[in-house]
Parts: C-alpha cells; sequence; structure tokens
C-alpha cells in the first residue's frame, strides 16, 4: 500500500514542449527525433504551440481542432490533442486522440513513437515494441527512437540482446548520444558483460565530464552488484559534477533507506530537495523514509509539504490516508485524502485499496469490501490487496472468501510485509 509512484499524471508529447510544472515528459525529444510532418496545417500547430507554452488550455485546443479541420491526415493535431488531455489528467482522452491520430496518418514515425513509448509506460509492451519497431522502420536514424525501442527490449530478459542491437544502432547514427551509451550500458550488465558495461560508462563521463549521467549509471550498475558503498560514491561523483541533479540524490537516499539508515536518507532528501526548482519527488521519499521511522508527524509534514509543491503528487495523498488509517486518527481527512488520491489516480489498483482500507478503519466495511474487490481486480498478484480482503471479509463473517484471501496472499508472496498476521488469522478460520 505505500505508494512509491513519481509521476504527475501529465505528459509532453513529441511538441517540442516542457511538460507541465511537476510533470514526468512521455519521453524526451530530440534533434533526432522524427517530427510530425510538415502540412497546411503547420501555421496553425505554431498557433497552437504558442498558446500551450502561454499556459492558454483553451485556445491551443481552438488551434489544434482548427489544423486537424484543415489537413485530418497530419499527425500534429492529434499529438497536441492527446497533449492536452495529458496535462488535464484525462489519461482515457490520451489515448482515443493517439488511436484518432493513428488512424488518420498510421505511417508518421513520430506519431508510432509516442503511442509506443505511451504503451510502454503503461506496461504494454507487446503494443509498445510493436509501434516502435515501425517508427524505427520508417525512422532508421532517428536515435531516440532507437533508444526507446531498446528501452522496451531491455524490459525484459529475453531480448536483451535486441537492446543491444537497438542502441548501437542508434550510436551509429550518432556516436556522441548519451542515452544510447547508457541504453548499450545498461545491456550489456543484463547481459552479464558487467565489466563491459563499466567500461561504456567511463568512456561516457571522460567524453561528456559535465554530464552525471554516466556517474548515475554506473553507480546504479554497482548497487545491482550489491556494492552500496561504491554507490554510493559515484552518487556522490554526480552531484559533485552537477549539483542540481536530482536522480543522484534520491537513489542515495533510497540506498541509505534500503539499509535502514534512516538518518542519512533523510539527509540526501533534503539536500536534493535543497538543490532543485522542482522538490516533491525528494520531499515524497522524506515522508517514505519517515513513514518507515514511524516518525508520523515528520512523515505527515513532508508528504503534506509534497502536495503544496505538487498538487498532482498522488502518492503522497495515498500515503497520508494510509497513516491515518492504520492509526485509527482523524479519519474523515483520511477519507479525503484518499478520494483525492483516487481523482487524481482513478486507475490505480493501491490507490483503491488504500480508499478501502479507510472505509474499514471508519467501520463503513460494506464500502470497504466493494473498493477491495476493485483493487483485486487491478491489481491480481498484489498480495496486501488479498490480505486486506481477507480481514474485512473476516470482519464480514464471510468466512470462506476471506480463507480464500489470506490463502492467495500467501500463494502470491509468503514472505509479504503482514503474512506473519494472514498466517494466524487463517488459522484461526481453519480451526472454526
Amino acid at each position: 500500500m505505500l505508494h512509491h509512484t513519481l509521476l504527475a499524471g501529465a505528459v509532453a508529447l513529441l511538441l517540442g514542449l516542457p511538460p507541465a510544472a511537476g510533470a514526468a515528459p512521455l519521453l524526451a525529444s530530440t534533434d533526432a527525433d522524427p517530427a510530425p510532418s510538415a502540412s497546411a496545417a503547420q501555421p496553425l500547430l505554431d498557433q497552437a504551440l504558442a498558446a500551450l507554452r502561454a499556459g492558454d488550455l483553451a485556445q491551443a485546443e481552438k488551434h489544434f481542432q482548427a489544423a486537424m479541420a484543415r489537413d485530418p491526415k497530419a499527425a500534429g493535431g492529434y499529438l497536441g490533442m492527446a497533449e492536452l488531455a495529458g496535462r488535464r489528467g484525462d489519461q482515457k482522452k490520451v489515448e482515443e486522440w493517439l488511436k484518432k491520430g493513428l488512424a488518420a496518418a498510421p505511417r508518421d514515425a513520430g506519431l508510432l513513437h509516442t503511442v509506443g513509448v505511451w504503451h510502454a509506460r503503461h506496461g504494454r509492451l507487446n503494443e509498445a515494441e510493436k509501434s516502435l519497431a515501425e517508427a524505427a522502420r520508417l525512422a532508421p536514424r532517428a536515435t531516440t527512437v532507437l533508444v526507446s525501442l531498446g528501452e522496451v527490449y531491455l524490459a525484459r530478459s529475453a531480448t536483451v540482446d535486441k537492446a543491444e542491437a537497438s542502441f548501437r544502432q542508434a550510436l551509429t547514427a550518432d556516436p556522441a548520444f548519451m542515452p544510447a551509451k547508457l541504453g548499450l550500458a545498461r545491456a550489456l550488465a543484463g547481459r552479464g558483460q558487467v565489466p563491459q558495461a563499466q567500461a561504456v560508462l567511463e568512456e561516457a563521463a571522460q567524453a561528456a565530464p559535465r554530464d552525471p549521467r554516466p556517474l548515475h549509471t554506473h553507480a546504479r550498475l554497482l548497487a545491482s552488484q550489491g556494492q552500496v558503498n561504491e554507490a554510493i560514491q559515484y552518487h556522490q561523483r554526480a552531484i559533485a559534477v552537477s549539483p542540481n541533479f536530482l536522480p543522484a540524490y534520491l537513489d542515495q537516499g533510497d540506498l541509505q533507506l534500503a539499509r535502514s539508515d534512516i538518518d542519512a536518507a533523510v539527509a540526501a532528501y533534503r539536500a536534493g530537495a535543497a538543490a532543485t526548482d522542482h522538490p516533491a519527488p525528494a520531499l515524497f521519499r522524506l515522508g517514505v523514509a519517515y513513514q518507515a521511522a514511524q516518525r508520523w508527524d515528520e512523515a505527515q509534514a513532508a508528504y503534506l509539504e509534497t502536495v503544496a509543491k505538487d498538487p498532482q503528487m498522488f502518492g503522497a495523498y495515498n500515503n497520508l490516508a494510509v497513516m491515518a488509517a492504520d492509526r485509527r486518527t482523524n479519519l474523515d481527512q483520511a477519507l479525503a485524502w484518499a478520494e483525492k488520491a483516487r481523482q487524481i489516480a482513478p486507475t490505480s489498483g493501491s490507490v483503491m485499496d488504500t480508499l478501502g482500507w479507510v472505509h474499514r478503519a471508519r467501520g463503513d466495511l460494506g464500502k470497504a469490501v466493494t473498493a477491495l474487490e476493485q483493487s483485486a481486480k487491478m491489481n491480481p498478484r498484489d498480495p496486501g490487496v488479498q490480505y486486506h480482503l481477507g480481514v474485512v471479509y473476516s470482519e464480514l463473517d464471510r468466512r470462506a472468501p476471506a480463507t480464500n484471501a489470506f490463502k492467495k496472499a500467501l500463494s502470491l508472496n509468503p514472505q509479504f510485509r503482514q503474512a506473519a498476521d494472514a498466517r494466524a488469522r487463517l488459522q484461526r478460520l481453519e480451526s472454526m
């Protein structure tokens, strides 16, 4: 139930635009990306982009709609409408506009790239691979497309060799393209060629001494090999190179938190928050650290500061609700926090789980079981959700489904956080 998602919900598509404040871009555009094909609608698209940069979404929508009317076969208008839907937090509409764009411009490499990354962000790797492979076929020297395709291949152990090939193809097109170098190193490590991966990263760091990313990637590689102290040293080197590079602070804090050094984790997160203009991710992690240490008041303060900096950080609302429900305190506010999280992230099974647990803490078992059953459908392999269902079924005296829920939780993960309590509850049920 502890939610670590940092994405804010908005997207930045292939429009050459920065994301909305606090939002995570869908992908990072570069000059090497294939842009949507120019058309008679381009002047209208230019006006729409200017309106978006000014934050005038209504005016941008007007121009995007006019662009589509002028040239229904051009991808730009559909990408623009998807961007607007993302900024408004309407994920369903994003998908609808991307599908309409594909129907209108099925051979637009930029659109296919965006669709592929969108699928990948939602865990649909087969669909992502199909879209990105077609984009790469249409634009074989588009480095960012090749890197995106490599990342999808890298997400599956069976296709790591394809990932390496895709990253190498990107480097053939642009030998200095850093994301391809970093991807190649990760692919080599995924194939067990750790020394070769480290060599690639060392070369990349030497070639770009003011870029923290090779050092940061090297730190992650070291951490994956269990070399935590060395990993922290590399994170510190990345920070020395670029003092406002937030990922190094976050990862350093995560490593300290993993070895239960709460004070060191807190120091890393606080330093990260102070180093950036967008501190919400660091403040959220700070709340997680305090929550892990059961320092409830400090955790609550950190989460509240998180949403003050970025109101779309639904994980913070979620965790505020979790803490209140577990402690049976401030339950009216807990429900408000849980509902706020659900409003921002309506498709999150973790958020639905929290909402059910809050209803249970408030004594409304009917609403609790409804929410938890929905969460179980959304996250069928989450043992914590099954455990919560078992608890509520038991409290409703529904012994058979409670027994099944506890058994499923333990079969999914015999060592999950509440496993001991699940076994004890199951034993009591089976002895009745």
